[in-house]
């Protein structure tokens, strides 16, 4: 093998490594480039999940509050309704009572009209 001919390799080995370090630094960047970008995401979705954490227990905690209110709603439905039937009851039997005492009055008038006829 001649000299020259080892120097040519040698000049292609040296290009050739050169090309490699180039093409490593190149991938090297890439690479912290794609690991910066993944760890932003990283921090934007668990940023995300913390507030899809926040309103599902706003959502949890109105939910409850709807149901209780409605409770009570429907608790004082039904206070309503007793007493409504209460005074409804009251009502009959005043008015029972009123024809009770008004019954002398009532037969009495009833007399008179018979009379007038």
């Amino acid at each position: 093998m001649d000299t020259t001919d080892i120097d040519g390799a040698t000049k292609r080995i040296d290009n050739l490594a050169d090309t490699l370090n180039r093409t490593n630094r190149v991938l090297v960047d890439c690479t912290k480039d794609i690991i910066q970008s993944n760890e932003r995401a990283s921090k934007i979705y668990k940023t995300q999940q913390w507030f899809l954490l926040g309103l599902t227990l706003v959502i949890a905690v109105a939910t409850i509050a709807y149901c209780y209110i409605t409770w009570l709603s429907v608790q004082a439905m039904n206070e309503s309704n007793r007493i409504q039937n209460q005074l409804l009851s009251i009502s009959k039997d005043d008015e029972k009572l009123t024809k009770y005492l008004l019954k002398d009055v009532i037969i009495k008038m009833e007399k008179e009209k018979k009379l007038e006829e």
